[in-house]
């Protein structure tokens, strides 16, 4: 039986869009976007998001 697609996860598609930027050069920038979405989602925030931000920061 085929499977729904998942639905768009837009914290999820600005992290990419941020380590997108960072990947062509722009690190200061995608570093400021991270941190912005960092504040946003809080100490309560998801996990996944949390953890995948926490891993991108690291790579900045």
């Amino acid at each position: 039986m085929p499977t729904a697609p998942a639905s768009p996860d837009p914290t999820m598609e600005a992290i990419g869009q941020a380590v997108t930027e960072g990947r062509t050069g722009n690190t200061l920038s995608a570093r400021q976007k991270l941190l912005n979405l960092w504040s946003a989602i809080g100490v309560t925030g998801d996990p996944l998001h949390r953890c995948s931000l926490a891993h991108y920061l690291a790579d900045l």
